[in-house]
Order: structure tokens, then sequence, then C-alpha cells
């Protein structure tokens, strides 16, 4: 498991003059170029595509920055032409839950569309008088309504009509309306009516307004209701998707009046974004403002108010590997019965009815099938090398997920026959050659039948028809009698040897002997594993295919480890300037620098709620556990306190009695792992850069007054913001332990402290060479340790190990998190952890997922989402290993410039000398 700091998203930004008319934002937060040289024909396309979590949105230098009309002013892609036919996205508002959300939407059809039907139905609420919701039961107006969502384009269309004139009809997601009925009657608790439907309502409802609000009112076995209808669903799918998939937006103003002459100003309005602000109202960028004869005096660059919460991502449905709900169709992915887009079919959620609405462009109607079929020449036909891959894929994923099986089939014979057997004299060699022709050549034999099916046959319903809708089965009845029978038949015979095998050990002494004192307890044991993995997940996907419940799909993903990082927990201060009104030591009876009684609890309580978390998958057994502190006394007990909380939790309160854990410690000045202490003199000079760099020297000097200030007040040379960092760390530590601060200490001051901390934790690692020296190695250990369990890794298995625990201080924290991409520019709390889970995917491997709890009182720990990762939720293993493979040093001490023998101790280095809290 790994610990780490519960942050928000750090965007990070490139820095370059930004200047436009008489107006400018900095390229601060939200602001962004792409670094496009047009003359060197080159472009580092920006390090975050686009902005994403806890940041404005204001540009993007993506590919699909022309598409959303949304490029930074240098982006390479902005002088790519458009084409004329295509329509873009506009940003339109969502209400969920009262708060106000973006998103990107298509509501109207190219001009050259020649479908009138369709296109009346796409554009039918753009062009309506009829307001929302109709005064009429009419499920033609309905379905309209009911937008869908594409997770090619990753954009929102009103409705399914406007997808399909917009020929992106390949991957959608459709969202049903709810008929939502409440009783009048609020003292009567009766449950709800939840099974009227749309045609009952038709025939018995009013609509009437009552209390200045119109709803359908309908009496239902003797109680009268009101009823609505409600996208419930697409609200749902809003609310909780990410940023990275859903498109952030701004609705702005982004043209010029008609009356306004200038046509440069008006093409550069068009042309890119950079959001600017006036009152109430929100501008492409500054040319937009200015031909709306907007003040430039008045402009600013941010919104009076910004408000972001972090968002959680959605991760890949299964489910179309045992999708055989037969009873909706033949085709697999398809939810209802014959009424497939291809076909000019469109389903109405409302009445339940499959509406024929032609063929769509590039199909033409079969005369023969009475279907409709792509044209030869049209764009959407696959190239040959494209369909072969794509069948190749699907014929690869059949044969190796049935090996799979059969090789479990193999194990649960080998246990049943090892238990069974009178004697252990078996030549492993010839056993272990006719295993491997069973587990490869029978399912090699299904898959040809397959094959002659689908090729040599006539046409017919089994046929599995690799890639006609996916790069897999194509046919339920195919997915059924070539993939799903020979598992069922597998899993009840895996089910029947275990069975007997648990039996033969129950009834006879001889077998419980042989368990207890001969290796075959461990290959018993692995083997019973391995059942449970493929045969009970598997089970819960049947039961998911045929009944439709999608929570019992999450059981195919098994968490198998763990590790964790960790700050020390709240302490005393280090250092007590001249003039601090408790800079007595009788003041700290722990003594400088030790844990306080309140930062002994927040760890113990750390350790209980890890015990919580992954109770189901820790044992009480403290030596799966591996624990690396910095050599400090305060991390050393932090850890043996998180220890404590997970492997000996009697109550709240931590134990009075003396307990120990074995803790790994390297000798602080030598610790490349968890403190900033060792000297390397490639660091110290790339440090010294950054502390002349214009964008700390532009950055402290806004806060000259302060240090001055500080520096009279406290009798002491605070003259930068690390020292700064101090002062503010002594004022949060004698306010937590119940102390009044000085008088000359407000709020004001404490805020602007807080951002100077903040800050000082970013400078020291804010370049590529300082995060691959200072955090490359802890990276390193991270992924080196989820390595061992890796099934195609040399390593694997030769670290027992469940957990993982590494305890250190704020500065190696917030290290790992800027060089991850995830650091919010605040000072990392006492006790806040950043924990990593390796989980195990039948489909994906080895993934890697991470969080930050930065609150241990709350236990709710976000989800950190790398850059690395591409933003997802759960990452592969060996793609965060090669994302991240420049921030880790081959050599350390080669690459921070010492020769071999050069010992990492230097009396001389005060590269950190107010870095480690």
């Amino acid at each position: 498991m790994l610990a780490s700091l519960e942050i928000s998203l750090l965007i990070c930004f490139f820095q370059f003059p930004f200047v436009l008319s008489q107006f400018s934002c900095s390229l601060n937060e939200g602001y962004a170029n792409c670094n496009f040289n047009e003359s060197l024909n080159n472009s580092t396309e920006s390090q975050s595509e686009f902005r994403k979590f806890f940041s404005t949105f204001h540009c993007a230098c993506d590919k699909q920055c022309k598409f959303f009309d949304d490029c930074c002013i240098d982006a390479k892609y902005i002088r790519l032409p458009t084409q004329s036919p295509t329509v873009k996205p506009n940003c339109f508002a969502v209400t969920i839950q009262r708060r106000v959300k973006n998103v990107q939407l298509i509501n109207e059809c190219p001009v050259d569309w020649n479908n009138d039907r369709i296109q009346e139905r796409c554009e039918s609420k753009k062009n309506s008088t009829i307001v929302y919701p109709y005064d009429i039961l009419d499920e033609e107006f309905y379905i309209n309504e009911v937008m869908v969502f594409s997770n090619r384009t990753k954009v929102f269309y009103s409705n399914v009509f406007c997808a399909i004139c917009n020929g992106d009809t390949e991957d959608l997601i459709q969202f049903d309306l709810n008929i939502n009925c409440l009783l009048e009657d609020r003292n009567n608790t009766s449950d709800n009516p939840n099974l009227i439907d749309f045609e009952t309502l038709k025939a018995n409802a009013n609509y009437e307004k009552q209390d200045s609000i119109r709803n359908w009112h309908i009496r239902y076995k003797e109680k009268m209701y009101k009823c609505f209808f409600e996208d419930k669903k697409f609200k749902q799918f809003v609310a909780s998707q990410s940023e990275r998939i859903l498109r952030p937006c701004v609705r702005s103003i982004k043209d010029c009046p008609q009356n306004w002459s200038e046509g440069a100003t008006r093409q550069k309005c068009h042309s890119y974004t950079n959001y600017v602000f006036a009152k109430e109202k929100i501008y492409k960028n500054i040319d937009c403002a200015l031909c709306n004869r907007e003040d430039p005096n008045e402009l600013n660059c941010l919104p009076p108010q910004r408000k972001h919460a972090p968002s959680k991502h959605h991760f890949v449905n299964l489910g179309i590997l045992l999708d055989l709900n037969i009873e909706v169709g033949n085709i697999v992915g398809t939810k209802y019965k014959n009424c497939l887009l291809s076909e000019g079919k469109v389903f109405n959620p409302i009445s339940k009815k499959c509406i024929n609405f032609g063929c769509f462009d590039g199909h033409k109607f079969d005369s023969k099938t009475g279907q409709c079929v792509l044209k030869q020449d049209s764009s959407q036909v696959a190239t040959k090398e494209n369909y072969a891959l794509c069948v190749l894929n699907g014929v690869l994923m059949h044969y190796f997920y049935l090996s799979s099986f059969f090789w479990m089939n193999v194990m649960s014979f080998d246990v049943y026959r090892l238990f069974s057997r009178k004697t252990n004299n078996l030549k492993s060699s010839k056993k272990f050659l006719k295993y491997s022709v069973y587990a490869w050549i029978t399912p090699l034999i299904i898959i040809a039948f397959s094959l002659l099916n689908e090729y040599l046959f006539p046409e017919n319903d089994y046929q599995p028809k690799y890639g006609l809708q996916s790069c897999w089965i194509s046919y339920r009845r195919a997915l059924l009698l070539f993939f799903a029978v020979p598992l069922i038949v597998l899993l009840i015979t895996n089910g029947v040897f275990f069975a007997l095998t648990l039996k033969i050990l129950l009834e006879t002494k001889k077998a419980t002997s042989i368990i207890l004192k001969k290796p075959d307890n461990i290959r018993f044991k692995m083997y019973l594993k391995l059942a449970l993995i493929m045969g009970f997940t598997w089970a819960f996907a049947f039961i998911a295919s045929f009944n439709g419940i999608s929570q019992l799909w999450y059981p195919f993903i098994v968490l198998n480890g763990l590790q964790g990082v960790n700050r020390h927990g709240d302490r005393t201060p280090l250092k007590l300037h001249p003039n601090d009104p408790y800079r007595e030591e009788n003041y700290w009876s722990d003594g400088l620098g030790q844990l306080t009684q309140m930062g002994k609890k927040r760890m113990y309580k750390l350790g209980l709620y890890l015990r919580k978390r992954y109770s189901s998958f820790l044992t009480k057994n403290s030596r799966e556990m591996y624990i690396q502190s910095s050599e400090k006394q305060r991390c050393k007990e932090s850890a043996n306190l998180i220890a404590a909380g997970i492997y000996l939790p009697h109550s709240q309160e931590y134990p009075k009695y003396k307990f120990s854990f074995p803790i790994k410690t390297i000798p602080l000045m030598e610790d490349i792992l968890l403190t900033m202490k060792p000297h390397c003199p490639v660091a110290n000079v790339e440090f010294e850069k950054v502390k002349r760099s214009s964008e700390l020297i532009n950055f402290s000097e806004k806060y000259e007054h302060l240090f001055k200030f500080l520096s009279e007040k406290y009798h002491a040379n605070i003259s930068d913001i690390f020292k700064a960092r101090n002062v503010y760390m002594n004022l949060v530590i004698e306010r937590s332990v119940g102390y009044k601060l000085p008088n000359w200490i407000n709020s004001s001051t404490m805020e602007q402290l807080k951002t100077l901390a903040g800050y000082s934790f970013y400078f020291p690692v804010s370049t590529q060479i300082l995060q691959k020296l200072r955090a490359g190695v802890l990276i390193d250990e991270i992924l080196s340790r989820f390595q061992l369990f890796d099934s195609k890794s040399e390593e694997k298995g030769k670290d027992n190990k469940k957990i993982f625990i590494y305890s250190t201080h704020d500065t190696k924290l917030a290290a790992l998190l800027t060089t991850l991409g995830v650091f919010n520019k605040l000072t990392p709390p006492f006790g806040s952890t950043v924990i990593f889970e390796l989980h195990s995917s039948e489909k994906n491997g080895n993934l890697v997922k991470a969080f930050y709890l930065n609150e241990t009182e709350t236990e709710k720990p976000e989800i950190l989402y790398f850059p690395a990762c591409n933003y997802k939720q759960f990452c592969s293993l060996s793609m965060l290993r090669l994302n991240l493979n420049n921030k880790i040093p081959k050599d350390w001490k080669k690459e921070c410039g010492f020769s071999e023998n050069k010992n990492l101790l230097d009396p001389h280095s005060d590269f950190w000398p107010h870095l480690e809290f």
C-alpha cells in the first residue's frame, strides 16, 4: 500500500510573455500557451492538453482544440483549415442538484445533411416554441429531449438524431427519461408508485398548475400523485465524469456585434481562446471584449469566484465479454431488439418502441435483405487492414480466455489427484506435457469450429462475426456456444474437483497430516486462491450478464498489493525565533522537533483507518508489513504508531504500553529515498538557477513588505519564502495546541504565509532535473515494489509483503506529488498520506490507483489522477513506469555529479537549510 498526500491536481503551465492589445493576463494558473515555434516547425504541445481540475479553464493545445474552438493563441492546430460542413459544439449549462455544470453540446445538423426528417427532429428543440415540459403527453416530443453522449468525440448531442446527422453513432451512451411520481399528500408515507408507465400516465393524467409549478397529476390506487419526467441517468453521468472525459468549457461571448466594421479584430475574436471577465460577462478573448466596446481597465483575468471540486472517473465496463441477453437481439452490445442505428432505427425510451427513419447518409437500402447497408464508396467503410487486425484481436482474445480457464481446470484436477492418490511417485515432466496438450489444444479446437462456422458454413445466427460490432464476438448465440458454454462446464467441473478434494481431506486423517507436513499444503492454498479468483468472480459475471446488475462486475478487479508514504504526525517547533512569545522550552514538554500528544493520536488513528479500509485484505500477522522511515525520531515514532493502529487496534486511543515494530532506517545524510538532506552537486546548481529565476524573484517581490514586517516583529532575518515557512509552521503548531497568537498576526497575514509556505515546497523541485534527483528514487522504489507482483516479472514472488509504509517529511512528500504532477502548492498537513493500491484485472493486467488523505480526521481520501496515466483513475503499471521513466535516475550518484568513490556527506552543503519539517 502506498500512502500519500490528499491534494488537488496541479496543472503545469509554460511561462512565456503573452500580450494582447492594451490589456494582458500574465501566464499564471489557468493561462497557457503551447510554445509553438512556427519558424522551427515544432511544438512542445502543452504538458496539460487542456485545463483540468482546480484551474480556470482557458485554452487548449491538443488536436481537438480546433473542433472544440478552444485553442490557445499559438496552438499548432489553430492553423488547420476548418471543414465547412463540420458542426462545432457549443457550451451548454446543465443544472445538477442546484449546481451548474457546462458541457459540450451539438444541437444541429451539418448544412449538407439531406434527410429532412432527421434534421427536423434534431433541431426541434432549438426551433420549437413549445416550452418543456410539454403540456401534452406525446412520446414524439419527449424523445427529442433525451441527450446522448459520444464516447468517440466526447461531446453531447441534444438527442440521438443530432448524433445521426453528424455521423457519430459508433459508440453512443444513451440515457432514458424516468417518470417520477410523488404523493401530493405529504403526510401519507405510502410508497411512491414506481410502475406508472407512459401509457398509463397518458390515459389518466391531467396537466395542472399548482403552487406556481405545472406538473402532471394522476389518481393511482385511490391516491393523488404529481408526476414529472426526470433525466436522472443523464445527470448522474455528467456529475460523475471527470473533465478528462467531459471536456470543460465556458459559456462566453465569442463574436463581435454586426455593426462592428474592423475585420481584423473580428477575425482575432473568432480565432483563439483566452477568457477575460467584465462584471457579469465573459468574453472568449480580449479582442471579443474590445469589439463589444468593453473598457480595458474594467477587464479581469480571473472570474469573481472560483469553486472547483474533484471529479470521479469511471472504470472500463467488461460486460461485452459475456453479453448474453439474447432476448433483445443477437448482436452483442445492443440494448433493444431489432433497433439498430446502422439500420436507420431509433429506440424511443418513453414508448419503448423502435421507429424507422430510413437509411442515413453513407447507407443504402438493400431490397434483398430489407435492411440499410453501407455504401461501398462511403468513408465509413473500414480499411481491410484495420478490419483484419480487429478480427485477429477478437480471435486471440477468445483463444487466450478459453486457455486460461482450461489451465484452471488442470489445476483443479491436479489438486484432486494430489490428495486422492496413494503414492507420490509421479513423473512431473510427462504430467505437465499432458496438461499442456489439454490446456492449449482444446481451446484451439473450439476456435477452429468457430472459424469453420464463420467462413465455410452458410449464414446462421451462431457465426461469431469477429469484428462486426467490436473486436470480439459480435453474435450473442455464438458467444453463448463457443465461449459461455465451455466456461460454464469448466467452472462446474472445477467446483466438483474441489468439493471432492475437500471431502477427502475431511474424511481421512492421513490427508490432513499431508497438508500439515508437506509442501503440497502450499500448492493447495495457491490453487484454492486461483479457483476463487477465476471461478467465483466469473460466476458473478454470468449473474450480472443475465440479470443486468452492473455492480456484480466489480469482483473482476481484485486488490493485490498496497504501498504507503505518509508525513509524520503533529510535532513541536524545530526552532523558535528570538521574539517568539513561546520561545522558552518549558512550553514544549515533549521537546523541540518531537511528536505532540495530538500527533501521536493522529498517527494511531491513521493506522486504525488503514485497518478498517483494508480489513478484508490484511491479516493480523504484522510480518506482512514492511516499514521504512526517515532517521528522525518523529518519523520513526509515527511509523510505529501507524503499525500499532493496523495490528494492535484496541480502542480509539493509542496503547500506553511499549510496542515496537521492525523499521528500516538509513543515516539522515545518506537517505536519498526519504529525505532531502543528501548532498547532490547537480541539484545544488539547478536550485541556484531556480533561486535566480524571474519566476521566484517576481513571486518573492510581492511579499517583500511581509518579510520586512516579520523580521522586525520576530527580531530575526526572515528574508525569503523558506524562512517565512518556518514562521508559518510555528504559528500553526502554536495555534493547534491552544496558545494565543501574537497580536500582530491576523487572518490576512496567515493567508499570505500559507501561500508562501505552499510555494516554498514547489520551487525546490520545480524543474525536471530537481524532480528526478530529489523524488525519482522514491518513485522508482514504489514502482519496483509493485513490479514484484507482476506475473511477467522475473522478480515475481520474491517479496511476500502486502503493505509497505514509508514515513517521511513534508518536503519529500511534496517533491513526490510535484513530480507526479498532482501537487496543489499547499503545505502537506501533519499525517497527510498518499495511498497507492495495486489492482489486478483479468483484461488489463496490473493497475495502479492512488489516493490522497490530507485530513486524517475525515477519513475521506481523494483520488489522484496522474498526467502520466492520462488522468485515468486506474493506470497500467507498465504505462506508469514508461511515462515516468524520464523522471527516474538510472544512477543517482553519477547523475548528481559524484565520482565513483565520492561520499554523499558534504559538511559545506547548505542546499536544504530550511526545508526539512
